[in-house]
């Protein structure tokens, strides 16, 4: 599979560089993290997680000059809420 690496995105537990490839199997891209110490990898399609963000925002009524940086930061007040309830 051919690879990009992602220069200063990680994956989030143990720090390991981040990259994208390409399953040439299925045309789809892949955003990949590596954990474990190297021997163990996530991977997310990158067309599901935009649709999924783009169907979010307009589910929110974000209009069109929003951002996906406005959605996560509206996604990120809406998880805090929930956890400040569940206390």
């Amino acid at each position: 599979m051919s690879q990009i690496n992602l220069e200063n995105v990680r994956e989030y537990s143990e720090g390991f560089p981040a990259f994208i490839q390409l399953d040439e199997s299925t045309g789809r891209l892949v955003l990949c993290g590596v954990n474990q110490c190297g021997s163990d990898m996530t991977a997310i399609d990158v067309f599901d997680l935009f649709g999924w963000i783009e169907t979010m925002m307009a589910s929110q009524n974000l209009g069109p000059d929003s951002t996906w940086k406005q959605f996560l930061e509206t996604l990120k007040d809406q998880l805090t809420q929930e956890s400040s309830s569940q206390q």
